[in-house]
């Protein structure tokens, strides 16, 4: 019995260190409207890079937006940044709420956005102090094979770009980090993503 204990405790920080992608992987995210899906990875940290490249395919009607998200996330409260590209409308009932920057989880209030409109790219970003967007520009609907990366150091430090929009920003080390691909009301092809 204490060999087989012995072994068991032996194999605990195997089953704790999840490795990064062991390499660059492709998510081809297709989900009706109303519904997301994701995958995620723990990586070593506490500095993190995650990069690869993004195309949106179709936007899809419903109550949400369709949406594609980039995070890096660190467990147990250390914060993250999540970098969003969210559909928004151009004209109608919406276009006072899409100018003013991608709307918490992608709500419609008058109706979902067509195939053309643009996406709102922002970062949230979530720290001990609580959380705060910061608005990085538009991305055309017929975005395809843009390079996204968010780049976060072991001090905290961030760097954070899609498709030639890009900014800085502050986050606390990150203890026990983990990246997520996510998509929501659409198909959204995500490739040569690596993770380390």
């Amino acid at each position: 019995m204490r060999p087989l204990i012995a072994a068991a405790v032996a194999m605990i920080p195997l089953l704790l260190a999840r490795p990064a992608w062991a390499g660059p992987v492709d998510f081809e995210c297709d989900v009706p409207p109303n519904r997301a899906s994701s995958v995620d990875q723990a990586v070593p940290g506490p500095a993190v890079t995650i990069s690869g490249r993004i195309s949106f395919v179709l936007a899809r009607g419903g109550r949400y937006s369709p949406m594609a998200s980039v995070a890096v996330i660190g467990g147990w409260g250390s914060g993250g940044a999540t970098l969003r590209m969210i559909g928004q409308p151009r004209s109608g009932a919406n276009a006072s709420s899409a100018a003013s920057g991608a709307r918490a989880a992608g709500a419609v209030a008058g109706g979902p956005p067509s195939a053309g409109d643009p996406f709102a790219v922002d970062i949230l970003v979530r720290t001990a102090a609580g959380q705060r967007n910061v608005t990085l520009g538009t991305l055309p609907a017929a975005t395809t094979d843009a390079p996204f990366s968010i780049v976060v150091g072991a001090d905290g430090a961030a760097s954070v770009s899609v498709g030639g929009l890009a900014a800085r920003i502050m986050l606390a080390p990150l203890m026990a980090p983990r990246v997520r691909l996510l998509c929501s009301s659409g198909q959204f092809a995500f490739h040569a993503v690596e993770a380390r």
